[in-house]
């Protein structure tokens, strides 16, 4: 009897821990569906594969303890967090941007505060791509890569101190090559085009402010949406 009473105990513990995780999973999943409204709601959509696989872990320990509305209300927000991010794994319009050439491109966000400038350097010259894109690029960094940048005689740069200077470097030519700004108060952003495939192909390298840095995260990437028709259909 109280090898019965243990066990019951034990699942009675099992199903609430259950119950607890599918609905503090589910107000994440949902408060995040307010992202559009605050940049602070947009850091629970960093996750939302990580809700999925959890509530589905939940879904099975809900049917093992015969929770079968939990196991429902656990698969329904597993479906809508993979129903959001599933479109994201598929990007058709990449696909056709490089159909009728090929580029490799190494973007690296260098940390203004870093100074492991050999280890980055070594990078280049083990990957050897055909164009570089730094971000938090600072005039000590600039000077620092600048022997291993000498492959890439084709460049636009912005060096800057703290976290938003910028820099590309190519060994294709450029068709042109603008610093611009998204939006107007936006920190430097390059925009460039070059012939891949013997059709111009823009490369857009930006740094986005973090959420925390109040609406001028939302309105960049406002901004860069505004831009995108303007910028052609063979764009990364």
């Amino acid at each position: 009897m109280r090898s019965e009473a243990c066990g019951s105990a034990r699942l009675t513990r099992l199903a609430a821990a259950v119950r607890g995780v599918v609905w503090f999973l589910g107000a994440l999943t949902l408060v995040a569906l307010l992202d559009r409204f605050s940049s602070y709601f947009e850091l629970l959509t960093f996750f939302r594969v990580q809700y999925a696989a959890l509530l589905l872990v939940a879904l099975v320990i809900a049917l093992v303890v015969r929770l079968h509305r939990v196991a429902l209300a656990a698969i329904v927000l597993a479906g809508v967090n993979l129903a959001i991010v599933a479109p994201t794994w598929v990007s058709p319009r990449a696909e056709s941007a490089t159909r009728s050439g090929s580029l490799t491109l190494l973007l690296l966000n260098l940390q203004s505060d870093n100074d492991e400038q050999a280890v980055v350097a070594r990078l280049i010259g083990e990957t050897n791509p055909d164009v570089v894109g730094l971000v938090e690029l600072t005039p000590i960094w600039a000077g620092g890569l600048a022997p291993a940048l000498e492959r890439f005689p084709h460049r636009k740069l912005e060096p800057e101190r703290g976290a938003y200077g910028i820099g590309l470097y190519s060994r294709l030519p450029f068709r042109r090559a603008r610093i611009e700004h998204f939006p107007r108060d936006g920190p430097a952003s390059i925009v460039a085009s070059l012939d891949v495939g013997g059709e111009a192909f823009t490369l857009v390298l930006t740094h986005v402010h973090t959420p925390f840095a109040g609406d001028i995260h939302r309105r960049q990437f406002e901004a860069l949406a505004e831009t995108r028709e303007s910028l052609g259909e063979r764009l990364a």
